[in-house]
C-alpha cells in the first residue's frame, strides 16, 4: 500500500456506497482489526451520508471508500485497511505502528519499499500478512500504511 499512488491513478468507476455494502466493509474491517470498536468504524463511513466507492483500475486494481470526498478506507486484493486520513482522524485506530529511524522516511516517501535492514534498530516483532502503519521515532503520526511480507 505504501507507494500505490505515487504515479497517479486511473478511476474505473464511482458509485454511492449503499447500506449493505457499508455493512459488509465494516464487517471486513472488524475482522481484520478486531480491537476497533463500532463507533470508530461508523465514523469512517456509514453508507447513508455521502459515502462513495471509487474503483481504481491502474496502477493496481483496488477500491477506495470516500467519506465527504476524503479517502477513509482502501481495499487491495480483498484486504481492507484505513487510510492515513483515517488514522489521523481516529488515533484509537492504531495499527500497531512500526517505529522507524527518521532518515528512512525520506526513502519510503519517495516510493522505496521498506526492507528488513531498515528495521534492524527496532525490537518490534511483526508477522507476515499484518497490515501496519509506519511512524518515525518521536512522532506518533503515521506517514504510511503497508502490508508486512515477512515475519520476525
Amino acid at each position: 500500500f505504501v507507494f500505490m499512488f505515487k504515479k497517479g491513478i486511473k478511476v474505473g468507476g464511482r458509485n454511492t456506497l449503499g447500506g449493505k455494502d457499508a455493512k459488509r466493509v465494516r464487517h471486513e474491517l472488524a475482522k481484520e482489526f478486531p480491537t476497533v470498536n463500532e463507533r470508530i468504524l461508523s465514523s469512517l463511513f456509514s453508507g447513508r451520508d455521502g459515502s462513495e466507492l471509487l474503483r481504481v483500475s491502474e496502477p493496481q486494481k483496488s477500491s477506495i471508500i470516500l467519506q465527504g470526498g476524503t479517502p477513509t478506507v482502501i481495499e487491495v486484493d480483498g484486504r481492507y485497511a484505513p487510510t492515513l486520513y483515517s488514522l489521523w482522524k481516529e488515533p484509537e485506530l492504531n495499527l500497531d505502528p512500526l517505529i522507524l529511524p527518521s532518515p528512512l522516511s525520506v526513502f519510503l516517501l519517495k516510493g522505496a519499499n521498506l526492507m528488513l535492514p531498515g528495521l534492524k534498530e527496532t525490537e518490534q516483532d511483526f508477522q507476515s500478512g499484518q497490515i501496519r502503519s509506519i511512524c518515525v521515532k518521536g512522532n506518533d503520526a503515521p506517514f504510511a500504511v503497508g502490508l508486512v511480507e515477512i515475519s520476525r
